[in-house]
């Protein structure tokens, strides 16, 4: 009976072991190996417009975020930039002449005449010599007195005007034609003139002019004004 026992108990046994070397033995299933993914590859960011400033992005984590401002106040992002915001222009000499120069795109350029025959820029005073008309009239149809004068063509006129009163409305406008008077005037006398002439006048511009040609001339203004007409030459 002991030996019955012995036997049975061996048998199982035997039979767990086949069991458990036939688990043992049966090849393991390898899991596959994880491949970190890189979710920016082939991302390529642009730059981009935060209002009027240019920023550059980079990639995170698959998006475009904000990395670094690249320019502030960007034309590409539509800011005007005003390239005479720190530019200061001083007057400057061009001749002879005294220029106001103006900011232009960042450059100073020339921009009106401050003052003619500057002895800033070298040039020698002048002296004005009045010239006498030959004659005077009085053009009622335009509102204008214009005096009669003999100029060379290398005199530099200067008109000198001044208002009659307290209050002058009409502009100090200078006119000028060529003309030839038919008649010897006195300079003291103020003749009617109905003729139209006037429709040959030319504004002068500023109070200075020099005539290409010698000849008589007609310089008139508004008859709200009194003139003088004389040219500039050395003392």
């Amino acid at each position: 009976m002991k030996k019955s026992r012995t036997a049975i108990f061996t048998v199982i046994t035997l039979i767990w072991i086949l069991i458990l070397s036939s688990g043992c033995n049966k090849p393991n299933e390898e899991k596959p190996p994880v491949i970190n993914k890189d979710l920016c590859d082939n991302i390529e960011c642009p730059n981009v417009c935060k209002g009027e400033d240019l920023w550059s992005q980079k990639c995170l984590d698959g998006n475009c975020v904000d990395f670094v401002r690249i320019e502030s106040c960007s034309e590409k992002c539509g800011c005007i930039v005003d390239l005479c915001q720190r530019v200061k222009c001083s007057d400057q000499c061009r001749n002879e002449d005294l220029w106001t120069y103006k900011c232009v795109d960042g450059l100073c350029t020339p921009d009106t005449i401050k003052e003619k025959c500057s002895v800033q820029c070298g040039c020698a005073p002048k002296f004005f010599y009045k010239l006498n008309p030959q004659a005077r009239y009085r053009l009622r149809e335009v509102g204008i007195i214009a005096n009669v004068y003999s100029i060379r063509s290398d005199q530099v006129i200067r008109a000198v005007v001044t208002c009659r009163t307290s209050l002058c409305t009409d502009p100090p406008t200078v006119y000028y034609t060529e003309f030839d008077d038919p008649f010897e005037r006195s300079e003291d006398e103020t003749v009617e003139y109905f003729g139209t002439i006037w429709k040959n006048f030319e504004p002068m511009k500023g109070y200075e002019l020099k005539f290409d040609k010698s000849g008589t001339y007609m310089i008139g203004v508004s008859d709200q004004y009194y003139i003088e007409v004389g040219f500039l030459g050395d003392k």
